[in-house]
């Protein structure tokens, strides 16, 4: 449940390359009362705060093609480091904070 739903799917669409696949909106054409996007193998549904539901953030962790790409590109549309990129056990990674509130671990394989 977030404010600006709408803004916060584009501003995925742009720094994750994520894709829509379900969107249901209001019939004031501005407020989302359910959507899912897909962000590789990951779906996050979300919806528009409202009511007894209100605004929350998240914290994902996810696997990206090029952490070092997608960082750079969080940073370049508004995002906030939480933790410079390094390698780990795991994977190069690192945290970002986007202009919603939520904190997003950025992982990598290569």
């Amino acid at each position: 449940m977030l404010e600006n739903a709408i803004q916060f799917i584009e501003s995925v669409k742009t720094v994750f390359n994520a894709e829509t696949s379900l969107l249901n909106i209001s019939t004031d054409n501005r407020t989302i009362i359910a959507a899912e996007i897909k962000i590789g193998h990951s779906t996050i549904l979300l919806s528009e705060a409202a009511g007894i539901y209100g605004k929350s953030v998240g914290n994902f962790f996810i696997y990206v093609g090029n952490a070092h790409e997608t960082f750079k590109r969080a940073i370049f549309h508004g995002s906030s480091v939480v933790t410079e990129l390094s390698d780990m056990d795991y994977g190069r990674c690192g945290g970002i904070q986007d202009s919603f509130g939520n904190t997003w671990w950025l992982t990598s394989t290569s």
